[in-house]
């Protein structure tokens, strides 16, 4: 008899803490009357497909070298210039896309948008710059 399964015997023949006798486990790590829900299952697929689907449409747009399958901090890596960080999901604010289409188009000029914040005495400001892809593109002249 193997150690497990005189420990279950004996928590079973105890009636185990709550009075009800125990199981001894089959397997390690999942529970045998686990239910696995097939929708939450899909889910986690299609979010990790729309953010390696991201990667690829920016290295591809950019001329870039996706990256991200190797597990690193960047997604892709375009030239000496630029590594890229992609987050692919609903959380895009809104305000930032109605600030972007708000602003003229005219004279060739690329709509850009700074965000700063403003953290507490003694800490410096922080900012970043948000342009729409298509207009990047043709600032820093990706492949299109």
């Amino acid at each position: 008899m193997t150690r497990l399964s005189a420990m279950a015997l004996l928590a079973a023949s105890a009636g185990g803490m709550s009075g009800h006798p125990v199981m001894p486990m089959v397997g390690r790590g999942v529970s045998a009357s686990a239910v696995r829900d097939p929708a939450a299952s899909r889910r986690g697929r299609t979010s990790l497909r729309a953010g390696k689907d991201a990667e690829r449409a920016i290295a591809k747009s950019y001329g870039g070298i996706r990256t991200g399958q190797y597990g690193g901090p960047d997604d892709v890596v375009i030239g000496d210039l630029f590594v890229v960080q992609s987050k692919a999901g609903a959380r895009f604010p809104g305000w930032m896309w109605n600030e972007l289409v708000k602003l003229p188009r005219t004279g060739g000029r690329i709509p850009t948008l700074i965000v700063s914040d403003r953290p507490g005495p003694g800490r410096p400001t922080r900012r970043i710059v948000v342009r729409m892809m298509a207009d990047d593109l043709i600032l820093h002249g990706g492949a299109k």
